[in-house]
Formats: structure tokens, C-alpha cells, sequence
């Protein structure tokens, strides 16, 4: 998925960039995790169950 994003301390980031007419809006997730499959899938996780863009809530942990 190209939206994933490996901070410099390891962790997995959903990030979405959107240009406006007059700026450019980013969306920044942490995912909270080191592992890339398990970024696919929280990330997975999220895109299905809120409604898209959502910034004020993050992602739910891992059960």
C-alpha cells in the first residue's frame, strides 16, 4: 500500500496528503506497530470500519 509510512523510530504510519486550491492538507495515523503486516492490516482495518477522511480519531488497538 503506498499511503504506509516507517517513521525514523520504526513505526508505522498511514499517511494521506490532500492538495486543496489554495494548500496542501496531510493526514498523519500511527498505526502503532512495528510490523509491516500488521500495519497492512490495522490499516485495512480502519479504511473499512470509519468514514474516510477522519482525523480526529485514531487507530483502535490490536485485540
Amino acid at each position: 500500500m503506498s499511503h504506509l509510512m516507517l517513521s525514523r523510530h520504526g513505526i508505522w504510519y498511514y499517511r494521506r496528503i490532500y492538495l486543496t486550491p489554495r494548500k496542501r492538507r496531510e493526514i498523519r495515523i500511527s498505526l502503532r506497530t512495528r510490523s509491516r503486516r500488521e500495519a497492512l492490516t490495522r490499516v485495512e482495518k480502519y479504511l473499512t470500519s470509519q468514514p474516510f477522511p477522519c482525523v480526529s480519531q485514531a487507530i483502535p488497538a490490536h485485540d
